[in-house]
């Protein structure tokens, strides 16, 4: 368990910056590649640095204006966010890796790092062995993750089983 952990901390926190900035550069030194493949690369690869810049401007707001207590629901609509751009980025890239392009793995692990972040930063809602163990396996945080995508999510709308 703490093997894979330390992988996704690894993924969300090495490996999707890396791909972010090292694809820019990429993609600004060889624009010249255009084809109908690159072009769902380069969408796939714009919704990884949306997630990303999301994700960056989340931490700017915590730090600067306020906080987010433990189960906020604003919090939990960001990572829903965060988890669709980048779900979205990891299906566009896998598609625009049929042909050479500048964005060619750039996009696909750009999205699998991002959505690597997003997990990571939702399982620190709660102490995450605790509630592997307690939950079969499945931590209620992702439910809330689903819960603020397809509706809107209070603070009694469930509770942890810690």
């Amino acid at each position: 368990m703490s093997l894979f952990f330390a992988a996704m901390v690894g993924m969300g926190y090495l490996i999707a910056p890396i791909m972010l900035v090292w694809g820019w550069t990429r993609w600004t030194l060889r624009r010249d590649e255009l084809g109908p493949p690159f072009f769902l690369s380069f969408i796939g690869f714009m919704l990884s640095t949306a997630s990303g810049i999301l994700a960056v401007s989340t931490i700017v707001y915590a730090f600067v204006i306020r906080a987010f207590p433990f189960y906020d629901p604003m919090l939990l609509r960001i990572y829903a966010w965060g988890c669709l751009l980048s779900a979205s980025g990891i299906v566009l890239g896998f598609a625009g890796v049929s042909k050479p392009n500048a964005l060619r793995w750039h996009a696909p692990l750009a999205g699998l790092g991002m959505l690597a972040f997003w997990i990571v930063a939702a399982a620190g809602e709660l102490r995450l062995t605790e509630a592997i163990y307690k939950s079969g396996g499945s931590s209620p945080v992702c439910f809330a993750i689903f819960d603020s995508i397809f509706g809107p999510i209070t603070s009694l709308s469930w509770k942890p089983n810690i």
